[in-house]
């Protein structure tokens, strides 16, 4: 008996979902108030783009979660994708791995150590800008300039931005007495 065929999507059932361009100060303002939650939200979107760019069997958002292990190849192919014909981008996806693990494992460290692990966006920002210009220099791809905060994105801002509220007023009664 003979196994069953594995089907293959053709290159017409794919498409690109609608791709949004957030700014870079945006991106890290969101990024440090989340306490990074948001990079990996960025990285599964980066992920998911690839792979309906390349038609990859790929899970983006398991590549997302697991970004420590997986940071290096979204960089280096997010260089790839931007280099194109037009010659090198500035970043080495390397060193901006390599800074962004480091920062992740940091900031496991219990104590004001631990806080250099809010500096992990820092590492994404030659990648995310890149990432943009390869957006908005790809005609087949449906993109929209996001000048301000999304609905979803204020979800995320107001209960973060709170905890951030809550953690400064614990430090300055802490001080305090």
């Amino acid at each position: 008996m003979d196994a069953p065929a594995l089907t293959v999507p053709l290159a017409e059932d794919w498409y690109f979902d609608q791709q949004k361009v957030l700014p870079t100060g945006k991106f890290i303002l969101i990024c440090v108030i989340t306490c990074g939650f948001y990079c990996i939200w960025w990285q599964y979107k980066a992920w998911r783009f690839i792979r309906q760019r390349q038609q990859l069997p790929i899970r983006p958002a398991f590549r997302a979660l697991f970004s420590v292990f997986t940071i290096y190849s979204l960089l280096k192919e997010i260089h790839r994708l931007a280099s194109g014909p037009s010659g090198a981008v500035p970043f080495s996806p390397a060193v901006l791995a390599a800074g962004f693990i480091l920062t992740c494992l940091v900031s496991i460290i219990p104590g004001t150590l631990g806080l250099i692990g809010m500096l992990g966006p820092v590492w994404l920002i030659p990648a995310h800008r890149a990432f943009n210009q390869v957006l908005r220099t790809t005609n087949d791809v449906p993109v929209v300039w996001q000048s301000t905060f999304s609905g979803q994105q204020w979800l995320l801002l107001v209960p973060f931005g709170f905890l951030w509220l809550l953690i400064l007023l614990g430090v300055l009664v802490m001080g305090v007495s």
